[in-house]
């Protein structure tokens, strides 16, 4: 990528990071769209849709909520945090429990006191 030269293959370089899969999907969606506005191109021009921009923010949720289900799972010292942002992940991606084959009751299970 060009450093500080706004082009269409710098779009599409952050485009291609995101249909890989990103749990940081917030950071590069902006600089995508950023890209694309200061070159003044259209989601066309770059060959995607808001549509799927929204089905890359449902994979990139769905990710990061494996990723936070599998922390949780290793055992994490504050996992009321990890729980707030797994929820928070379900809520962004439209996403369940079911949607990373677990359960409500097992996610609120790493609430209870360790024995």
């Amino acid at each position: 990528m060009t450093a500080g030269v706004p082009s269409l293959h710098n779009a599409n370089q952050w485009l291609a990071i995101l249909r890989r899969g990103t749990s940081q999907y917030d950071l590069y969606r902006r600089l995508f769209l950023k890209e694309l506005d200061d070159c003044g191109l259209t989601l066309k021009a770059a060959r995607t849709s808001k549509e799927e921009l929204h089905d890359l923010v449902v994979k990139a949720c769905k990710l990061k909520a494996n990723q936070l289900l599998d922390a949780l799972r290793d055992g994490v010292d504050v996992p009321e945090v990890y729980v707030r942002y797994l929820w928070e992940e379900f809520a962004k991606g439209g996403l369940a429990p079911e949607d990373i084959y677990t359960t409500s009751v097992e996610i609120e299970g790493f609430l209870l006191p360790r024995v």
